[in-house]
């Protein structure tokens, strides 16, 4: 160490050491600032920047070494051989390129090797520079001072790499600048340091060297040329930056949302004047480097956040966690009444990219929104409820009208006597028929209207159908067809709705044609059949069937009056139809007829033994007849089911309410109950589950519960079947579907 300091201080001018340090820590800094330019980019540009670098370093490193060399005084003649001189630029130049480069591959182990190589080039730079100098003496080398002064060499380029990084920040790059000016004058002034010269008289120096002249201007120019490219590329880049800055002040403003950028310490960087506008209610002014932590502090402070009232604390906690856990977006209410939608998202440098939205109008409609919704599913429920209620008002007094008639045609009376029964059946049945379509029809709005899936004969369905307005066409004198080769089939679908259909069609047909026929015709074509009606009425033209599927639609006014109607069948068709895998259509002439059709898959199905509608009551034992436990408020309603059962041989026990048919149950014993669902002091779903209690405490065989109620919509039969009840039979009832159901109830209590 005393060898190396009495090197400097006595064998070198003092004056040109400063100098060489000033050149070497320009030059350093210049290289640490394209080498962040390197590591910023990959490939040709990365190898492009990093070139640059060696340049810089090269020959800042070459520059310091013989600024430092005309400084040395050995009290000798020197001159220095051009050839080695030349070749310790372009060794500095090539070995800090080199290593500069496997370091901005980034990692511990690349900067390792690319700091060992920095420190080693450096030393071949200074040792190849130092073999060409001549002298009138012996040159030797003291061989442990040129091993330290490799050691140091490398030792401090590798800190040096390390402490850079990837040399993002000027405070990084100056001091990774720092680290490497030390590493380089460490390493000469240890090689100088280990220099020792005899002097021996019979050496002289050619005269041909370059001279300390030659040397000096040589060396002042390249460490002008650094410190011009030090400058400029200090300029430079504070020019960039100040462009860069305004690029990016220009497009943050044009953002349409209020932005604000933190660094990656959570500080502002920059925002737009709509952050400025959302944050003018806040206490601390915004400004450059001011902590996202300290605005949030502060506005809390100031009550801004109604929601945090009593918990600031906590509250800051879990805004700051969000916001540390970015992407985050989130909703925070103000105290002026404000919602604003906060965005947080995480840049590549770590820091928080911030975006505002003001969403206090989309809250205010979305109540709205609610509000309407709210009010529009009341209404929906009041016009349910309304359904319901009108159905079981209807319902109640036309059970007892078609029961009666059901009941007097079964008995035997004069010819006029039963064309009276008949005109009262069938004008009940088409009251029953558009009270149906009411509540299709709002089925098919709320989207609970089921398309059951079952096998049936469709010749049969088809025939009863057509059957059903035979006495209309026969007495208006037209001819009423069918023509279909289908008596054998049995298919799976729904013959409910596509029975529906055809009498919605049939009686439409019947009903507009005065003279001719009317036509029922099936095609099939592998699983799908084809279905039309066609008659010789009175037709209608295009304006007419563009609206005709419409709700309340007729042909027009006139024709309401004189044939009646509500112009709900066709709409409800079409919907059954396309519920059914299909699409109703319709083709007329006016004063020519009509034509509709649709077509529906309905795969084969095998056949099914045909059903017998009893007449009556089933068999339960040889030494008693059936009992049976009915339960109804409304006494039209019980006389009919008296008179049907009379008929068939049942004993029954009718009783007006829920609470009456559970005490009656508790004493009797019964083969099936007939309840009602709407009944005062207990109603039947209630009386239903009573009974199953009873029966399950007492370990008794369930007794088959039939609810027999004008509450027909599916979410009453769905209640009844979890009440407790086998069998939903909606009123008004026909006596041999109620004779059918009891056959099925009590066969299927034996089959248990």
């Amino acid at each position: 160490m005393f060898r190396i300091l009495s090197c400097l201080t006595t064998a070198h001018d003092w004056r040109l050491v400063p100098v060489a340090a000033l050149v070497c820590l320009a030059a350093t800094l210049t290289a640490f600032r394209l080498y962040a330019k390197a590591c910023a980019y990959k490939g040709g540009l990365r190898a492009t920047w990093t070139g640059f670098t060696g340049v810089a370093a090269g020959a800042g490193v070459w520059a310091t070494h013989f600024i430092a060399v005309l400084a040395y005084e050995p009290g000798f003649r020197t001159g220095y051989a051009l050839g080695p001189t030349a070749l310790s630029l372009l060794v500095a130049i090539a070995s800090t390129a080199a290593g500069f480069g496997l370091a901005s591959f980034g990692g511990p182990r690349w900067r390792a090797a690319g700091g060992a190589l920095l420190g080693l080039g450096v030393g071949a730079m200074h040792y190849t520079g130092m073999s060409g100098l001549r002298t009138e003496g012996v040159l030797s080398w003291d061989p442990g001072l040129v091993l330290a002064s490799l050691a140091v060499g490398a030792t401090l380029s590798t800190a040096a790499l390390f402490a850079a990084g990837s040399a993002t920040s000027w405070r990084r790059s100056a001091g990774a600048a720092v680290l490497y000016m030390l590493a380089i004058c460490s390493l000469h002034f240890t090689g100088m340091g280990a220099i020792t010269i005899v002097p021996d008289s019979s050496v002289a120096v050619p005269p041909e060297l370059l001279d300390h002249h030659t040397l000096a201007v040589a060396v002042t120019s390249l460490a002008v040329m650094i410190l011009c490219a030090a400058v400029g590329a200090t300029v430079m880049e504070g020019v960039g930056r100040r462009d860069s800055l305004r690029s990016l002040r220009g497009a943050v403003e044009a953002l349409p949302q209020a932005m604000c950028l933190f660094d990656a310490e959570d500080r502002c960087v920059i925002w737009n004047s709509r952050y400025e506008a959302l944050n003018i209610d806040s206490v601390v002014r915004l400004r450059p480097g001011l902590p996202f932590r300290e605005m949030l502090e502060a506005d809390l402070a100031a009550g801004q956040y109604p929601e945090a009232a009593g918990r600031e604390a906590e509250w800051l906690d879990e805004r700051l966690a969000a916001r540390r856990a970015a992407p985050c977006t989130l909703e925070q209410r103000t105290v002026d009444g404000r919602w604003i939608r906060v965005e947080d998202r995480r840049a590549a440098d770590g820091g928080v990219v911030s975006v505002l939205t003001d969403v206090t109008d989309l809250k205010r409609d979305a109540e709205v929104l609610a509000q309407a919704r709210d009010a529009a599913e009341a209404a929906n429920r009041a016009k349910s409820e309304f359904l319901a209620n009108m159905s079981h008002e209807i319902r109640t007094p036309l059970n007892g009208v078609l029961g009666v008639a059901d009941v007097l045609a079964g008995r035997p009376m004069a010819a006029n006597d039963h064309e009276l029964v008949e005109v009262i059946r069938a004008s009940g049945r088409t009251l029953e028929r558009l009270l149906s379509d009411v509540l299709d029809l709002a089925r098919v709005e709320s989207g609970r209207l089921d398309i059951q899936t079952e096998a049936f004969d469709l010749g049969d369905a088809v025939c009863s159908v057509a059957a059903l307005a035979v006495p209309l066409a026969e007495a208006k004198g037209i001819a009423l067809k069918v023509e279909a080769a289908i008596d054998a089939d049995h298919v799976f679908g729904d013959p409910i709705r596509l029975k529906q259909v055809l009498t919605n069609l049939i009686s439409n047909a019947v009903k507009f044609t005065e003279r001719g026929e009317v036509t029922v015709r099936i095609v099939r074509n592998g699983d799908v059949y084809e279905f039309s009606v066609r008659d010789t009425g009175l037709g209608f033209d295009a304006a007419t069937k563009a609206r005709l599927f419409d709700r309340f639609e007729q042909a027009d006014g006139s024709i309401t009056r004189q044939f009646g109607g509500a112009g709900l069948g066709l709409a409800i068709s079409r919907q059954l139809v396309e519920l059914m895998g299909g699409r109703l259509e319709c083709d007329s002439t006016p004063g020519a007829g009509s034509t509709f059709t649709f077509a529906l898959p309905l795969p084969s199905a095998p056949k099914a033994p045909p059903a017998d509608f009893p007449a009556t009551a089933p068999a339960v034992g040889a030494d008693r007849p059936m009992r049976v436990l009915l339960a109804d408020d409304h006494p039209t309603n019980r006389r009919v089911v008296e008179l049907v059962l009379d008929q068939a041989g049942v004993e029954l026990t009718a009783v007006a309410d829920g609470l009456a048919a559970l005490e009656a149950f508790r004493v009797g014993a019964y083969d099936a109950v007939l309840m009602d669902m709407q009944m005062p002091v207990m109603d039947g779903l209630s009386a239903t589950r009573a009974i199953r209690d009873y029966e399950r405490d007492r370990g008794l065989v369930a007794t088959p519960v039939i609810m027999l109620t004008a509450n027909a919509l599916p979410e009453h039969v769905e209640a009844a079947l979890d009440a407790g009840a086998v069998r939903h039979l909606p009123k008004p009832i026909s006596a041999p579907g109620l004779l059918m159901a009891l056959a099925e109830v009590v066969e299927e209590r034996a089959a248990a």
